[in-house]
């Protein structure tokens, strides 16, 4: 079979992932379960705990919010069990949501493979796309799934100017878990149709006004272990925290940014020395991969810098690293470390026998390397923005 065009490639290359994590789903993943990280009889976890969240939620309201008691626990967005509550409880709504954020998952995927220009990246793309965060994404049906969709979709829809649509996308995402909120900036950050202006202005507004309060009313907090995370802070994690004598997020805070000042400061040396040499002179930067770049990009950092994040939303870092290097202004040597990282990154943070720290520090040096390369790509002066100031032809 001739494979004429992009689309077709897309799609072609979304069916091989989908059969595939089918195929795991209908076999009781077994890689999963050799990796130690899925109990009997589980089938999409997640997204079940969040129906009898919704559930409970026509009994207890906002209840479900707390610490403590009865269907307690719930740290997602409010329209979610909202919505839910006209749906009827049952096996038959977890198996559609864990399939249909398969889904989702297998079409980003898909359409990320098909998107990279030689075999080797597209090589790597499965290689990374394979690994043990992403497979436990799809396997307990986490609304994650949701989340890379909505932002994919809205970053493909913002580089081909629909970016009302693509507003909107972002700012249901943020109802659901608040980390792609910042994303809404970017709206901001280039010049729009003036009256778009007056759209995205005030849309930011409520979206902010309820994202802080749905925040402010969940009363659970993150578990403080470092199985199956990473982030930023999650390096005092690794102690036995009863032996610490010192506030545990303090100190794990001050540790993480201690070693990001380290990574920082080595980087910096490699950067002054011209041994990352990168050229963006030839860079379009108006391509869709561009833009799916910075957001995904972005929602990586966001969930890194916020202390630590569980593993299946290393699939952000995974993605943007691959488009990243579709972009073609990395050296040779350049681009063969940033390999190297990503492969380090996917493969040994989840318990690997002792060697998740190694994991987690080819985590750390990535999302630097990438915040670098983000900034560059995206050098705008804040003095230039001018909110109320778009471009002729509106609509």
């Amino acid at each position: 079979m001739r494979l004429n065009n992009l689309a077709n490639k897309i799609w072609f290359t979304s069916s091989i992932y989908f059969t595939f994590f089918t195929t795991m789903q209908l076999t009781n993943w077994e890689p999963i379960r050799f990796w130690g990280l899925r109990g009997e009889g589980t089938n999409f976890i997640d997204a079940e705990q969040v129906i009898k969240w919704t559930q409970c939620y026509k009994d207890v309201g906002d209840q479900i919010f707390s610490a403590q008691g009865y269907c307690s626990g719930y740290i997602y967005g409010k329209i979610i069990p909202i919505l839910f509550t006209v749906v009827p409880e049952g096996r038959f709504l977890v198996s559609l949501l864990g399939f249909s954020f398969l889904i989702i998952v297998s079409i980003v995927l898909g359409s990320t493979t098909a998107s990279m220009q030689s075999n080797q990246l597209k090589a790597l793309s499965i290689t990374a796309f394979l690994s043990p965060p992403i497979l436990l994404l799809v396997e307990r049906g986490n609304f994650d799934s949701l989340m890379l969709g909505l932002t994919f979709y809205a970053a493909y829809l913002f580089s081909k100017k629909r970016k009302i649509i693509s507003f909107l996308l972002l700012a249901l995402s943020s109802l659901v878990k608040f980390y792609t909120f910042p994303l809404m900036a970017a709206f901001f950050l280039q010049k729009t149709k003036r009256k778009s202006n007056y759209l995205y202005v005030p849309g930011l507004l409520i979206i902010f006004f309820l994202v802080l309060t749905e925040i402010r009313a969940i009363k659970s907090s993150f578990p403080n272990d470092s199985t199956y995370k990473f982030g930023m802070s999650i390096w005092v994690r690794y102690l036995p925290i009863e032996r610490i004598p010192f506030n545990i997020n303090v100190l794990a805070n001050l540790v993480g940014l201690a070693l990001l000042a380290f990574i920082s400061a080595a980087m910096l040396i490699v950067y002054k020395r011209g041994l990352w040499p990168v050229n963006y002179s030839m860079l379009d930067k108006s391509t869709t991969n561009f833009y799916v770049f910075n957001f995904l990009f972005l929602c990586h950092f966001i969930c890194f810098f916020s202390g630590m994040s569980y593993d299946y939303r290393l699939v952000f870092l995974a993605i943007s690293a691959v488009i990243f290097l579709s972009l073609n202004v990395l050296s040779n040597s350049a681009e063969s470390a940033t390999k190297t990282l990503l492969l380090l990154s996917m493969w040994l943070t989840y318990p690997s026998g002792g060697l998740q720290p190694f994991g987690d520090l080819a985590i750390c040096a990535l999302t630097l390397v990438l915040s670098l390369e983000f900034l560059k790509l995206n050098s705008v002066k804040l003095s230039s923005i001018k909110l109320f100031q778009g471009t002729k032809n509106d609509f």
